[in-house]
């Protein structure tokens, strides 16, 4: 697998940002989906949805720490030791605004938009307008451009999304510095709750890095209707304020 370089991440984000979402949007799905953005679908994901809490470390759904083997124990260990004191360089996001990966970029404390057809989910995020296609039903056949996210292929199981992703680039799964190996599946399982939240049960599988599968739970609220998830370039302000703030969640309106 190819490794983005800083810079070349950087052409790329303003390649995305300049196409503006609408522009964005036709590309992803063809024309047709300009003017309609749900239907078909067995549950209807689409609009603004931010995390519910936080979090700069993974834990389980039963809130242990991951059944990570001794040498990516020992190396999040460095790099969790590292972070505290300040020292980042280990990650591309802070220190370079480089994408941060698959499912790294679920968690975000920024808001993310959800459009989708009988045929495919989008994902477009606030945080450097990046943006995260799953194919319905069909094998992602042309994702190179997506190579961060990895090749993601979802089909519906009830009102469940159930999502595998795979190929996903040499990324952190946290930002604490959680390591991975190419062998690395995750299978999201996303459904709304009754209370209106969209819960993603996520999965993750890597005979190389991990003793066992282990399961971590996600949850977003949606923002109210209208909400517009604005861009935020990280490079236009990494000088003055961190890459990722980890309380902007908080700031969105309720």
């Amino acid at each position: 697998m190819k490794k983005r370089s800083p810079m070349s991440t950087r052409t790329n984000k303003g390649a995305v940002g300049a196409l503006g979402r609408a522009a964005l949007i036709t590309l992803l799905f063809g024309i047709d989906m300009a003017i309609s953005t749900t239907g078909h679908a067995a549950a209807d994901f689409a609009g603004a949805w931010v995390v519910t809490k936080y979090s700069p470390e993974l834990i389980t759904s039963d809130g242990k720490s991951p059944p990570l083997l001794p040498a990516a124990d020992s190396l999040y260990g460095q790099r969790k030791a590292l972070r505290a004191q300040g020292d980042e360089s280990f990650d591309i996001v802070a220190s370079h605004c480089g994408p941060p990966g698959m499912p790294r970029v679920m968690m975000l404390p920024y808001a993310f938009e959800v459009v989708q057809n009988q045929n495919k989910l989008v994902f477009l995020f606030e945080w450097n307008r990046l943006y995260r296609r799953v194919d319905i039903n069909e094998p992602s056949m042309n994702a190179d451009d997506l190579q961060f996210t990895g090749r993601a292929v979802g089909h519906w199981d009830g009102d469940t999304l159930i999502v595998e992703t795979t190929d996903i680039d040499d990324t952190l799964l946290d930002a604490a510095g959680m390591p991975h190996s190419a062998q690395l599946k995750v299978t999201e399982r996303l459904r709304l709750l009754k209370d209106g939240t969209l819960e993603n049960r996520m999965r993750f599988e890597d005979s190389k890095t991990f003793s066992a599968p282990w399961d971590t739970v996600v949850s977003y609220r949606k923002l109210p209707r209208g909400t517009q998830v604005r861009e935020d370039i990280c490079l236009d302000r990494i000088k003055t304020t961190p890459a990722i703030d980890e309380k902007k969640y908080l700031s969105y309106p309720k």
